[in-house]
Parts: C-alpha cells; sequence; structure tokens
C-alpha cells in the first residue's frame, strides 16, 4: 500500500452534474425517515453515475492504473471507502471513491471497522476523520508506513490496530498477493548483487506506475535504515525516487548486500513493541467466507453431458451486480445436469457424498439408460474470477467414489422445480441441505415464518436485513413493509392492510419462501445482503409465478443480493428479463447427440418476448396457433384459386375470412388491442349506413379522435 495524493487530481464533471444533485435529494427524503422505516430500506443509488462516466477513467489514471489497497495492477472496480450503507450521503463523494482490485473489492465489502460510533449524518470527510476512529489505513489520508511493516518475504506486519484491521479486512497477506510481492524483492536483490552502476536498475521497481511500488519503496527504506543505523525523515508520500536513490548510493554497497540477508533471515522473527488490542469486529460484522465469483464451468462425461464449457461474465460494473447464466434448452439437453454439476463440486467430498450415488454421475454410452457405462472418469472443474485455485469434483468409473475438496468452497445454494414450504418444516445445519431439492424434487423447503419470528425478536438487525431484501424481490411499494404481528405472525403490510405470509397466493408463496431460504443461508456467516456472495443454483425459475414476475424475478433477485452468483433454467422467454447479452446460454443436442452449446446468439438486450421464441434462443417458426396458421394458409390459397374465377374457392374464401376475423387479435399491447376493438366495431356498425351518413360518422370520429389528442397540448 502506497500513499496517494489525491490534490493531483480534479474532481470529475460527472460527480458534479445535475443528476447528482438529484441524486442526493433522493439519499436526502431518504434520511428523513425514522429509524425504523430506514432499517428495511436501503438508500437510493445509481451506479450508473459513477460506471458510465469519466469517474473510473480518473481514479484510474490517479492511482496509476492498481488497485488503491494491495496495488495490484487489477484495478477493476470501484469502492466506497466509507460504506454507502453506513454514510449514504458520500455515495458520489470524489473523495471516497477508490479503484480496487476484484478480490479486495470482495473481501472489504461493506466493512469498515471503527473503535466508535460512525459520524454524524451529512458529516463532510474531513469531518469524518476528525469524528472517527478508524481501524483502516486510509492511503489518500494516512501515511501507510506509519501502520504496516513491510517484510523482504512479502508479508505485511502490522504497526498499530489501524494496520492490524487492514491486514484482516483485506487478507493483504493471501497467498497470491504475498508470492507476488516476495518475487519483487527477489529481483531487487538480485540487482544489489551487481551493484547500483544502473539506477535504472532499481527505479523500475519503485516507479509510481510499478506494481508493488509501495511496497518496493519502503523495503529500500528499511534497507537503507538497517545499513545506516538512522531512520530516514520521509514525507508522508514517502521519498521521491530521486531522493531514495540517492541515499542508497551514498551507501556502500557490500553494507546494503549485508542488510538485505539481516531483513531476509529477520523476516520470520519479527518483533516490535507494539501489542495489537484485538481487533474486534461490530456485533453486526462478520468475516466473510473465501469468494466464489464462478467464471467458468468445465464438465466432462457427467451423466448426459460429453464435454460442456460455460463462460460466467465477471461483475457489471454499470449495475453493480455480478455475473449470471440462464440455461436455455429442450428437455434432456442437459439444463439439470449442470446445475447439479456445479453443487457437487462446490459443496466438496464431505457434504455431497449423501447427495447422489456415484455410479449415477457415470456417463452411458447410448441412447438406452441401461447401456454400458463409459470408461472415461467423470471430471468437473469450476475456476474463479478472484482466486486462483480451482474446484474440481472426480469420479473414476472403477472405484465409483465421488472424489473432490473435502470442504465447501463457497456458500452454494440450490433449488428444484418444484419448491415450497411447508408449516414446521425445520431448517437443517448441514450445507448439503441447501441443494437437496436439486437431487431429490420432493423435499420441502424450511418454514420461512418460524425463523423469521425468532430473529425478528432477538436479531433485528438480520431481520432488517431480509426486509430489505424482500422489498426488491416482492416489488413492494415505499409504504410496504415486513413486519411481525402478535397475533398474526409475520406478514406483508400492502397498502395500509397486513396480509400474513401463509394467506398469500401459491406463486407468492413459492417465491417468499426461496428468497428467504436463501437469504437465511447467506447471514449465517455474512454481515448484510448487498455484499453477501455465494451461489444459487435455480431449475426452472418461472415455477408458479405469475407473467409480471417472470419478468422481473431474475433482475429483482440480483438486486437484492448483488454480489451473489445466479445459475438458472427455464422454458418462459419472460424471464429473460434482466440478463445481459452473453449470459444467456442455449444448449442442444447435436447431429452426433452430443449436448453442446449454441453460438452466434442475437443479441437479447431489447427483444420482445415473440421475437426471443421465434429467435436461435426457443427455435419455434411461429408463435401462432397451429390450428389458425392452418386456417391462414387455406385462406391464402381460397383467395388464390378464387382469383383465377373458381367460384367454390371464393365461397371457401368468404367462409375462412369470417372465422379468421373473429379469432384474430391484433396489436402487441393492451393498448393496441383496444383500439383495434373499437376500430372493428366502428366500421362494423358504420358498414349498413346509407352512403351520406356513412361519410359524416367517418368526419365526426376523427374529429373526436384530433380532439382527444389535442386535449393534453391545450392544457399545457
Amino acid at each position: 500500500m502506497r500513499y496517494v495524493d489525491r490534490s493531483r487530481a480534479s474532481v470529475p464533471k460527472a460527480l458534479l452534474s445535475d443528476r447528482v444533485k438529484a441524486a442526493l435529494e433522493d439519499v436526502q427524503q431518504f434520511m428523513r425517515r425514522s429509524e425504523d422505516e430506514k432499517a428495511q430500506r436501503r438508500s437510493p443509488y445509481d451506479e450508473s453515475i459513477i460506471h458510465r462516466s469519466d469517474v473510473p477513467q480518473a481514479l484510474s489514471e490517479l492511482f496509476f492504473h492498481k488497485c488503491a489497497y494491495c496495488e495490484s495492477r487489477s484495478a477493476n472496480t470501484i469502492d466506497h471507502f466509507r460504506p454507502k450503507s453506513l454514510y449514504p450521503w458520500l455515495a458520489y463523494d470524489w473523495e471516497n471513491l477508490y479503484p480496487t482490485c476484484f478480490e479486495c473489492d470482495r473481501r472489504k465489502g461493506g466493512a469498515f471497522p471503527m473503535a466508535a460510533a460512525p459520524a454524524p449524518p451529512f458529516s463532510t470527510i474531513g469531518e469524518a476523520r476528525a469524528f472517527e476512529h478508524v481501524l483502516f489505513v486510509d492511503p489518500c489520508f494516512d501515511d501507510p508506513r506509519a501502520h504496516l511493516r513491510f517484510c523482504s518475504d512479502g508479508r505485511y506486519q502490522p504497526l498499530t490496530d489501524k494496520g492490524q484491521g487492514t491486514i484482516t479486512y483485506l487478507d493483504l497477506n493471501r497467498k497470491n498477493l504475498v508470492w507476488r510481492r516476495n518475487e519483487v524483492i527477489e529481483r531487487i536483490i538480485t540487482r544489489l548483487e551487481f551493484g547500483l552502476q544502473n539506477s535504472a536498475a532499481l527505479e523500475i521497481f519503485i516507479e509510481p506506475e510499478a506494481e508493488f511500488s509501495g511496497a518496493a519503496t519502503q523495503y529500500l527504506s528499511l534497507l537503507l535504515e538497517t545499513a545506516t543505523g538512522r531512520r530516514p525523515a520521509w514525507r508522508r508520500s514517502g521519498p521521491s525516487r530521486q531522493r531514495l536513490m540517492q541515499e542508497l548510493y551514498r551507501v556502500e554497497e557490500n553494507a546494503l548486500r549485508s542488510a538485505a540477508a539481516q531483513l531476509r533471515e529477520g523476516s520470520d522473527a519479527f518483533e516490535t513493541d507494539y501489542s495489537p488490542s484485538r481487533v474486534m469486529r461490530p456485533a453486526h460484522e462478520v468475516r466473510p467466507p473465501a469468494p466464489a465469483a464462478i467464471s467458468v464451468v468445465e464438465i466432462n462425461n457427467f451423466k448426459s453431458i460429453g464435454n460442456l464449457t460455460l463462460h460466467v461474465p465477471p461483475l457489471r460494473k454499470d449495475k453493480g451486480t455480478a455475473g449470471a447464466l440462464m440455461l436455455l434448452g429442450e428437455n434432456a439437453a442437459g439444463k439439470s445436469s449442470v446445475l447439479e454439476a456445479i453443487a457437487l463440486t462446490m459443496l466438496g467430498e464431505r457434504e455431497s457424498s449423501g447427495l447422489v450415488e456415484a455410479e449415477d454421475l457415470l456417463r452411458r454410452k447410448g441412447v438406452q439408460r441401461l447401456e454400458l457405462v463409459e470408461t472415461e472418469p467423470v471430471s468437473v472443474k469450476i475456476s474463479f474470477h478472484d482466486r486462483p485455485e480451482p474446484a474440481v469434483l472426480n469420479v473414476d468409473p472403477l472405484k465409483k467414489r465421488i472424489e473432490s475438496t473435502p470442504q465447501p468452497r463457497s456458500v452454494v445454494i440450490g433449488y428444484g422445480p418444484r419448491r415450497y414450504s411447508k408449516d414446521g418444516a425445520p431448517w437443517s445445519k448441514s450445507k448439503s441441505a441447501r441443494v437437496r431439492s436439486l437431487f431429490r424434487p420432493a423435499v420441502a423447503l424450511p418454514d420461512p415464518a418460524a425463523w423469521l419470528r425468532e430473529i425478528a425478536v432477538s436479531e433485528s438487525n438480520k431481520f432488517n436485513a431480509v426486509a430489505r431484501g424482500l422489498r426488491e424481490i416482492l416489488a413492494l411499494r415505499e409504504s410496504d413493509d415486513l413486519v411481525l404481528d402478535e397475533l398474526m405472525g409475520v406478514c406483508v403490510r400492502v397498502q395500509g392492510r397486513l396480509e400474513p405470509v401463509g394467506r398469500l397466493s401459491e406463486g407468492y408463496r413459492s417465491l417468499f419462501a426461496m428468497a428467504v431460504d436463501i437469504m437465511r443461508e447467506l447471514l449465517q456467516d455474512q454481515p448484510e445482503l448487498e455484499n453477501a456472495r455465494g451461489v444459487v443454483l435455480i431449475d426452472e425459475v418461472e415455477t408458479h409465478l405469475h407473467p409480471r414476475w417472470k419478468m422481473r424475478v431474475m433482475s429483482a433477485l440480483r438486486r437484492a443480493m448483488p454480489n451473489v452468483t445466479f445459475i438458472a433454467t427455464t422454458h418462459d422467454p419472460l424471464c429473460l428479463r434482466g440478463m445481459e447479452n452473453g449470459e444467456v446460454i442455449v444448449l442442444f443436442k447435436d447431429e452426433d447427440r452430443q449436448i453442446a452449446v449454441m453460438e452466434d446468439l442475437p443479441d437479447i438486450t431489447g427483444m420482445r418476448a415473440e421475437q426471443i421464441l421465434t429467435s436461435d434462443y426457443f427455435g419455434l417458426n411461429s408463435t401462432a396457433d397451429p390450428e389458425i396458421e392452418a386456417n391462414l394458409n387455406d385462406y391464402v390459397e381460397a383467395l388464390t384459386r378464387a382469383n383465377s374465377g373458381d367460384q367454390r374457392a371464393q365461397e371457401d374464401a368468404s367462409r375462412l375470412g369470417q372465422a379468421l376475423r373473429s379469432t384474430l387479435v391484433l396489436g402487441d399491447t393492451a393498448a393496441d388491442q383496444i383500439i383495434q376493438e373499437a376500430l372493428g366495431r366502428f366500421l362494423s356498425e358504420r358498414r349498413d349506413l346509407p352512403p351520406i351518413e356513412r361519410s359524416s360518422s367517418r368526419k365526426e370520429v376523427v374529429e373526436r379522435m384530433l380532439g382527444a389528442f389535442r386535449k393534453p397540448l391545450d392544457g399545457a
């Protein structure tokens, strides 16, 4: 970590725009709510103001295209140093925005460790700094060297509580970072062996643009201090390249080499007079599990799948949600098998062993299920966007045993196509219970009301977190709430009226039960849904849902839990709303009856449901009623023959035309259909009028329509 002077850059224009002013007015309205109301709502925040503007580029240039925290050259997202959940009025403040790598961003999440209360509402950054006692190094305010000591083995060690909090929350000593930083130090030591005649030999490591230049600068400063026995008086921003190199040139090269050996030997035995008090996480904060943002799924010889590779898009920066997948395909195209493969691999050997027999995962040779088993072993490999180690599952056809990593790789939750809750159904702590319905469709979901009653009394922070999530998923109005009524139990307040969860419609209860079950599992080890991470698998996501909900179910789930990777299957084009280009996969069986991924699909963004059905996503030739389509063909044929003078054909055309007029519905929307019906009635009534009256009635209708169109303009 290195200090970065923000005064080097001016505030981007996007953060001074009228859109930001309007957005802050929305925040101000939110802040005026009562504490109970704010607890069940999320502060309004418009991701696009920051991500679809000049802000990312300005931050990247200010921080030399590196992560503000770990200095890796992969700053691909933006962190709010003071989380917008605690400080919503600072959501668009330039001084509160930091570029981060994917790993640091997911580890920090909404964490902001403090030894005291947060600053009062509407405090500026300066006022907040004066009020708070933050246990986290601010690279644009603090001198990192005063809180973090860099060792030659690539590790950081704390010098203060603030340094300890930074290492803990960001996991600055994660394996891949330590290895890469140590590699830089080893290269510096190698250059020292050949002398300092070529100053560029070391300068390349401490240039601002160099990866881990802050760590390298601190190492060279420690080298200088060890060789001379005196500590240089650097500024908060650290020494300039020129000053540091000048100081190094004044020291004998043998002394520098000896100092390097001392630092290397002392890395493991490093001690200071600092005795860190325990960096406590607030009661509502828990150390999150290792991130698990799936990037690639590779499946070989798993059930009906021969060789299949699926790519999951990364974080959608402009919308602030993790990538997702929607799997399409006809029955027996392998959609459910993909979900099962992911679930078993992510769970680990211990948890997955009781869900399915290894023999059932082996691929059969032919069309018939009972034909001979293939000799090739089963393998599933899941790679991640945010960590190097993949999750792997293997089944040897001779041993017939599932072999994978012993522990779960992350939170993984799965649901089969039949999703219903049962009053009094217990909740199991077993991780495998979270995916059991994928393998056993008759398994009921735990009773959501029982858990909500429990946490409403004992853990109000969890109850409010669930309420915030359900507000997104169930499309609750601003005045609606999730409440615990003494007589009726858990209720949803809709337009001022309490509706017990048990009395809601089947579709509402199904979605409610699944959503609460997901949130319950995520909140076991993670403090808030806004930053919770995990993988959720849903087979036939459209089950029990009204078309209106089908159109918003995926976007609602992703807004409620933006860092969760959702992978679902569907047979309904309406459920593709909320998915973007590259997030919809079509599976099919090729000429050799092998399951494959359809290539070169059209851009799904903006396509209507009928267009989706007749595209390669569903492959229908037409969405018309087959009988009506046949009548249309007969009608066209009869008209063709009638034009040739066939009297019988004229009668057939008249009969078919009359039938089609009574059955065909014109217009794509309700408004179009109403207009078409009104016009049809008008023309039908007008047909029997004498010519003079027919002409006057037409003029009257036109004038009335013009009058209706002009009315809004006259009143403007």
